[in-house]
């Protein structure tokens, strides 16, 4: 029996209001995520935007655009990348996505879904064995900006290209998507695969709503060329890891906090670290994926990135 779960983030902000029709995808719409390859040598981000009407397939879709920004620690060279397009329109609460593999539109969110319902991720970005799939465990409604929207929460299944792996927690909110992942769930976390072009969720943005992940600062990343971004960079290890993960970085990344959020974005647990090395306690951690931020308590964030407990 499914436990039904409430994120935490959205308990405080609940309250009764006429809900608004949104759109998808509208006039300004833009999404930043973390680049996922950039989790441990280098620093990224992926942005997503609306770039206009078109038609595919005889059906009228908004064009979403895609640019990845990054640069390595060890190579201060600032480098940008074009990402495929992407083809989307949504219909009675369902958004839909052109599948090159399907050629044609498949599911990304059903906005309608209740609880217990379930729909098979769409194959994208590029490999995909058909047999994963995303399930809802409960639904409500968040105001955002003035704005009231639905929300999902659900479990993604991965069982194609990397095993029979344990469900991953996310949240699903309309007109923002993803409250976690890639807008892409296929490339989360099996993007090893097709050359990991988005990890983890920033932030969303339109001409009328503004929401960021409670994890990140800012949607992008400053990219700057410094005598730092040749230097070692901070890192977390094992990832995956177990019930201790040890935190090395070198002195000049002056962090002396840990900070882990859940897959909702909740902050989970907050350890003091020493520089140099830190051997982390994780066990009361349930397996899953989150994210971490070694944290500069008087300047600000100094690194951050993904880690897997297994």
């Amino acid at each position: 029996m499914k436990r039904l779960l409430i994120p935490f983030l959205f308990i405080i902000a609940m309250w009764p209001a006429v809900l608004e029709a949104q759109s998808w995808c509208p006039p300004g719409a833009e999404w930043h995520y973390s680049a996922n390859f950039c989790t441990g040598a280098c620093n990224g981000y992926v942005r997503m935007f609306s770039s206009g009407d078109t038609i595919v397939q005889n059906q009228p879709c908004t064009k979403i655009e895609r640019i990845r920004t990054y640069t390595s620690y060890f190579d201060p060279t600032i480098y940008v990348d074009t990402l495929s397009n992407l083809y989307t329109y949504s219909t009675a609460g369902i958004v839909w996505m052109f599948d090159p593999q399907m050629n044609a539109f498949d599911t990304l969110y059903d906005f309608n879904a209740t609880i217990g319902d379930s729909w098979q991720l769409i194959h994208l970005p590029e490999n995909s064995l058909g047999s994963d799939f995303l399930s809802v465990l409960d639904t409500g409604h968040v105001s955002v900006d003035g704005h009231q929207l639905r929300w999902l929460s659900v479990e993604y299944h991965f069982q194609g290209a990397t095993g029979n792996n344990p469900p991953y927690l996310d949240t699903l909110i309309q007109r923002i998507g993803s409250n976690q992942f890639y807008m892409l769930p296929y490339d989360f976390p099996n993007g090893f695969f097709d050359g990991q072009e988005g990890g983890f969720f920033r932030c969303y943005t339109d001409n009328d709503i503004s929401y960021q992940s409670p994890s990140v600062q800012t949607c992008d990343l400053p990219l700057r060329v410094t005598e730092r971004a040749l230097r070692r960079a901070p890192v977390i290890f094992p990832n995956p890891g177990n019930d201790q993960i040890t935190v090395e970085f070198p002195a000049f990344a002056f962090a002396d906090q840990m900070e882990l959020y859940d897959a909702w974005g909740k902050k989970v647990l907050v350890v003091r670290i020493a520089r140099e090395r830190t051997l982390v306690d994780v066990s009361i951690l349930p397996p899953g994926f989150y994210a971490y931020r070694l944290v500069n308590t008087a300047k600000g964030t100094v690194a951050n990135g993904t880690w897997l407990k297994q």
